[in-house]
């Protein structure tokens, strides 16, 4: 979601893609 932007740093691309 918005978050992306940011989660995509501090996440692992397969978390990023859940937690959108």
């Amino acid at each position: 979601g918005a978050s992306l932007g940011i989660s995509s740093m501090t996440l692992p691309k397969p978390l990023l893609a859940r937690k959108e």
